[in-house]
């Protein structure tokens, strides 16, 4: 447990961008999958280089669509048009 706890604190000052993930249930018990990117008082190691990106997003991935453009990756995508990069 020591190893974890050591790299809780050290993993911040190796990346720039670090994320929480994780799924809820909505009111029919279908998952939705989020990242949180900000900072809050459970999880002060968390931050995120853009200023494109909410604090929460919603990255639930829709099998039914195209899977271009979604979840992490589109997260990303999107990040990177608005940047201009």
């Amino acid at each position: 447990m020591y190893f974890l706890g050591g790299l809780r604190k050290r993993i911040p000052i190796l990346f720039s961008d670090v994320w929480l993930s994780y799924g809820e249930p909505d009111a029919s018990d279908k998952m939705h999958y989020y990242v949180r990117t900000q900072q809050d008082r459970r999880n002060p190691y968390l931050r995120c280089s853009s200023r494109f990106i909410n604090p929460v997003e919603d990255v639930t991935v829709d099998w039914n669509e195209p899977l271009e453009g979604q979840g992490i990756g589109g997260l990303l995508a999107r990040e990177t048009i608005a940047e201009g990069k």
